[in-house]
């Protein structure tokens, strides 16, 4: 092969990479992350998490690990500003309009 086309076995190979790359942050094949709804940064969801549109689950500095079967409604806004990682537990209802934040 002489063009400078990436071929798409070599595509596949960096997409199984980045799954593998757990900084860029993780979702459970059963979590349900909607239309709308912002994770940024290095966010792990947990199994059978729902976010809903317009939750924002943000890791600005350190990483954010949200436990299984948690809810984050409409409007809610969790941050990490803090380098070390936040983690928030399994079974949580975070109600539309709520803030959550960890600072350094």
């Amino acid at each position: 092969r002489t063009d400078s086309r990436p071929c798409r076995f070599s595509a596949m190979a960096e997409a199984a990479a980045d799954l593998e790359d757990v900084s860029r942050g993780y979702v459970d094949p059963t979590a349900i992350v909607t239309m709308g709804a912002v994770l940024e940064g290095n966010v792990h969801v947990g199994a059978e998490c729902v976010c809903h549109p317009r939750g924002c689950i943000r890791a600005l500095a350190g990483p954010v690990y949200v436990g299984e079967s948690t809810i984050v409604e409409e409007f809610v806004d969790i941050t990490n500003s803090s380098p070390v990682e936040m983690r928030i537990g399994s079974h949580n209802t975070f109600e539309v309009g709520c803030k959550i934040s960890a600072e350094s």
